[in-house]
């Protein structure tokens, strides 16, 4: 007899119940793994449902904005002018008359091949977000990061300025009647869209805030570039900007007009 007592409980209990807590504890762990996984799914779930619904609707908005036409001739004056909506692939820049568009005169000449003195000819205007415009003057510069920031994050905005002694023509451009007055008030409404310096030209022109030329992608070719108000967003496009001007001067056009579809109704 070497005096040892004999245990009253088995080892085997002892064991049995270590393993049934373990597989407790592994089933709890389990259980609590599942419950987040199928919460994860809703999640994910719910989010694929908003995208897919927002998509949807704005589509829908923009379908519904292109139809709705807004503005029209109010038969008082008459049509002696034109305007230009020249669709360039990717948005719509207007071209008006350089008659009215004093405020590129004087220290604001940057555009190539303009005569600073001229009354004939023709300015073209762009806006849009401030980094694509600066680095995508062809589609193959196209950037995912570059759009993505465009349309969902409220980004700075440049005007860009054509100049040419003839209109544009094509396929790509539409004449647009419009009144002397009507064409006053979208130079003013492009011109209220610059920033603009400090300073004065002494002709007593205020004077516009140029980008940087190191900041310009060096494949532009008779553009300049002018540093704007306002921020683009998914909400306000290039398009969005023509279609303001031509509301504020009472010109036929969508009632929100995002792409190009329904911001032409002349």
């Amino acid at each position: 007899m070497d005096g040892h007592k004999p245990s009253a409980f088995p080892d085997s209990i002892f064991n049995d119940g270590l393993d049934g807590s373990c597989r407790a504890a592994a089933a709890v762990t389990k259980h609590r793994e599942g419950a987040i996984v199928s919460l994860s799914l809703k999640w994910l779930s719910a989010a694929v449902i908003g995208v897919v619904l927002f998509v949807v609707l704005y589509f829908a908005a923009v379908l519904v904005g292109g139809i709705i036409s807004v503005g029209g001739d109010t038969g008082i004056e008459k049509f002696e002018t034109a305007l230009i909506l020249d669709n360039n692939g990717r948005h719509f820049d207007i071209w008006i008359p350089a008659r009215y568009c004093e405020f590129l005169s004087g220290g604001n000449v940057g555009v190539e091949d303009t005569d600073p003195e001229a009354d004939t000819g023709w300015y073209g205007f762009g806006w849009g977000d401030r980094a694509f415009f600066l680095n995508t003057p062809y589609a193959g510069d196209l950037k995912p990061g570059l759009l993505l920031n465009a349309l969902f994050l409220p980004s700075r905005s440049v005007l860009a300025v054509q100049y040419s002694p003839e209109p544009p023509s094509g396929v790509s451009a539409t004449r647009i009647k419009a009144s002397d007055g009507q064409l006053t008030v979208v130079s003013k409404k492009i011109l209220s869209r610059f920033q603009m310096a400090d300073s004065v030209a002494a002709e007593g022109i205020p004077l516009l805030l140029p980008v940087p030329q190191e900041l310009v992608h060096p494949s532009y070719r008779g553009y300049s570039f002018y540093e704007s108000r306002g921020h683009y967003t998914l909400f306000f496009t290039s398009n969005n900007w023509v279609n303001s001007l031509l509301k504020s001067a009472g010109i036929p056009t969508g009632l929100w007009t995002p792409f190009v579809f329904g911001l032409i109704k002349s």
